[in-house]
């Protein structure tokens, strides 16, 4: 009769209520039994039975019950509005409902699922294994992206929990089974128990979990909000205020109430009690990297555990400005939060440590069980290998390796703020990178542009003063009087040689006077432009761009390292050249390799460029026999790897927001990374025949033009020379002229005229 006269009262959520009531709760066999015991004090059985009506039983034995644990429509009604405020606060779309009770368990269920339909929640039956979807769909649904972001969905995810309803001497054996059933969902299923007078349990079981437990007060009508976290390197719970709910003060079916949190649930605790996470690692300088304890004649000084960070990392700098390189140095101890026979150091190890000291952990770190293991990983469900499958199996809390964001490593990962960027590039051996000759040399120093204007500069005041000596004929030596000799007169001024005369008239000198400083202004910015030329390299690598890299095959070979998203990102990437790259490293499974160590040494032997990230490729292999080709791929931010659901994710995200915000990541970051090794600045290189030769070759065709103009005019002369005599003879014929005897030089000079 209660059901009918409250859908009359609420006719909003009619599609809700019709829902819920088509729902079995009598008819689906939700019956609970209760059978007192003298002997067992809380023991508490729990079966599913999964038939088509979805019956679920409850056999609970436990002590005889009292009036403080009777729970009154009032008290149902309160539970049910805190429980629909904790759910839309925790953005949960699908609750299902336990009942451990000894009172009446269909009625209290019955109830409870109607207050939290009120509050337009969709419930379902206990324990759901595969929980039942809502029947209504997203609103405005958006097409799934179909590249790199293909896993994040425009419709958001629904989320899950169960809320379990219990008394207070029953409420370790219910957190045991919410333990269990956290385990079971990997963390999806949000675990809420709530009750009367309720206590957290002190210990439970070493399962890394976390629940919230919800503690209501019958005689002041309020409930005490607590998250609960356990570890999994002991049972001990650590329990942490969430907050507090109350009703108002007149209290009715339509009234609001008041739920107040000190922070956001599922963010972790702000002080972890020295409980230990476990690190899944593998060396990869600078992110972290084997060390060892520095030699010491006596055993160093007792560190402060606030300050021995600071203290490490005054002893590094020292050490590095002997050593070089990073990982030359050693510690003076090991890292006080470490737990382990290991000592590392590094990037990461550094950055947790600093979290350990804020937030009050331990850590210890695992390797992979094989060499063959030291990837990262791409977390297929077939294929769980690497630093992701440790995290899987639940071998580790977090990854400390740079990981970038991909479909398959969602499936089984969390990932952390971002923790550095990178691109990746590709990199050849320096001694594919020859010089060209420079042809262009003495050239290119003007464009195009200057050229063209240099030489119509010439013809222009050429042809001025050609004119202007037309109009006073008198005044123009005769040196300058064609108009072939004031071209090689201004020509003469252009490449700053001298003249042998220069106009007389007033208007001719003008003339001359501009083209003389325009000369030379060209003349200075040449030879400028001319000399900063020559100091400039003119190498040039067999490819500058992806595009060309890939082109180049067979003569070049692009590699990439296995384990990482390169491989992935290429295939998904749009675009001829990385489909021919795909499909090449297809055929070809010798061109992936397993580490950047034998990328390096393959491409150092033949041709062979490797794809790789930047961040690792400028620490370890900084040095000139490297050449780096910035085609600057795939940019992506480099994150931490979280087991799925980690309880304690969100505030080791927070933290690390604050070290990035605060600007100390960065600090690291220049710390480790140091400065770079010089090279030789490749912007400069010795004067060489590369860059001279357009002058030999100049200086040779002008030979060869002058040897060409020599022999002309040899022939010209000879053929004039007999002209001459030819002329000559038959004048002194005709005019019956004795012949003239000559010396032989005078027929040279080319004297054989007798006037």
């Amino acid at each position: 009769m209660w059901k009918s006269s409250m859908v009359l009262a609420r006719p909003l959520p009619m599609a809700l209520m019709l829902l819920f009531l088509a729902t079995p709760v009598h008819t689906a066999g939700h019956t609970q039994t209760s059978t007192s015991s003298s002997t067992n004090n809380s023991t508490l059985t729990h079966t599913d039975s999964t038939t088509n009506n979805s019956t679920l039983t409850h056999t609970q034995t436990s002590t005889s019950s009292t009036n403080n644990s009777t729970l009154t429509h009032t008290d149902i009604h309160h539970l049910g509005v805190f429980l629909a405020d904790l759910i839309h606060k925790l953005h949960i779309t699908v609750v299902s409902v336990c009942v451990y009770y000894s009172q009446d368990g269909d009625m209290i269920y019955e109830r409870l699922a109607w207050e939290l339909v009120r509050k337009l929640v969709f419930v379902q039956p206990c324990d759901a294994n595969q929980p039942h979807e809502p029947t209504f769909p997203c609103l405005a649904p958006q097409p799934r992206p179909s590249h790199a972001s293909s896993w994040l969905h425009s419709c958001r995810r629904r989320s899950y929990a169960d809320i379990r309803l219990t008394e207070a001497d029953q409420t370790k054996v219910v957190e045991k089974v919410s333990v269990k059933r956290y385990r079971e969902t990997r963390g999806e299923v949000k675990q809420v128990v709530v009750g009367p007078d309720l206590l957290p349990s002190d210990e439970v079981e070493a399962i890394q979990a976390t629940w919230i437990l919800a503690s209501y007060s019958k005689a002041t009508q309020r409930v005490v909000v607590q998250e609960v976290f356990t570890f999994n390197d002991s049972p001990r719970t650590l329990v942490e205020p969430l907050g507090e709910w109350r009703p108002t003060a007149r209290y009715s079916s339509t009234s609001t109430s008041s739920l107040t949190l000190h922070h956001q649930p599922g963010v972790g605790p702000r002080d972890f009690q020295r409980h230990i996470l476990t690190f899944a690692y593998f060396p990869y300088p600078p992110y972290i990297m084997e060390s060892e304890i520095c030699p010491s004649p006596s055993p160093p000084p007792p560190q402060e555990e606030d300050n021995d960070n600071d203290d490490d990392e005054n002893t590094r700098e020292q050490q590095h400005e002997h050593s070089g390189y990073l990982n030359t140095r050693c510690l003076p101890h090991r890292h006080s939060r470490q737990l382990g026979e290991s000592v590392l150091d590094g990037y990461f190890v550094e950055v947790f440590n600093t979290l350990a000291q804020r937030l009050n952990f331990l850590y210890r770190f695992v390797l992979p069980s094989t060499k063959e293991n030291y990837t990262f990983g791409m977390g297929r469900p077939d294929n769980y290998s690497g630093l992701v499958g440790m995290v899987y199996r639940k071998e580790a809390d977090v990854i400390l390796a740079s990981l970038t964001i991909s479909e398959e490593r969602l499936e089984v990962l969390d990932f952390s703020v971002p923790m550095d960027h990178f691109v990746r590039n590709l990199y050849i051996r320096t001694a594919a990178v020859h010089s060209n000759v420079g042809w262009g040399t003495y050239v290119l120093s003007f464009n195009g542009d200057v050229w063209v204007m240099t030489v119509v500069l010439i013809l222009v005041t050429s042809f001025t003063l050609w004119v202007i000596g037309r109009f006073e004929i008198t005044m123009v030596p005769l040196e300058i009087l064609s108009l072939k000799d004031i071209f090689f007169m201004f020509y003469s001024c252009l490449v700053q040689q001298g003249v042998p005369t220069t106009p007389d008239s007033l208007r001719g000198r003008a003339v001359f006077w501009m083209f003389w400083v325009s000369s030379v202004i060209l003349y200075a910015n040449y030879t400028a432009l001319l000399t900063s030329y020559l100091t400039v390299s003119t190498q040039s690598p067999p490819f500058t761009t992806f595009a060309e890299a890939v082109a180049s095959y067979p003569q070049w070979q692009i590699g990439i390292m296995t384990g990482t998203t390169t491989r992935e990102t290429i295939k998904d990437a749009q675009g001829k050249p990385y489909q021919l790259l795909s499909s090449r490293l297809d055929a070809d499974p010798s061109l992936i390799v397993e580490n950047e160590a034998q990328g390096v040494a393959k491409l150092l032997k033949k041709n062979y460029a490797f794809l790789t990230e930047n961040p690792i490729m400028k620490y370890n292999y900084d040095n000139c026999s490297i050449k780096v080709i910035h085609v600057n791929l795939f940019p992506s931010y480099g994150r931490l790897g979280y087991a799925k659901n980690l309880p304690y994710a969100g505030v080791l995200d927070k933290e690390l927001s604050r070290l990035s915000d605060g600007g100390l990541l960065d600090r690291m970051k220049r710390h480790w990374w140091g400065r770079e090794t010089p090279c030789e600045d490749e912007s400069f290189t010795d004067l060489d025949f590369t860059h001279t030769a357009t002058a030999f070759i100049i200086l040779l065709g002008g030979s060869i033009l002058a040897l060409f103009f020599l022999i002309l005019e040899r022939v010209q002369w000879r053929r004039a020379v007999r002209n001459e005599r030819v002329i000559t003879k038959t004048f002194m014929e005709k005019k019956k002229l004795p012949p003239i005897h000559r010396h032989p030089k005078q027929h040279r000079r080319g004297n054989m005229s007798p006037l």
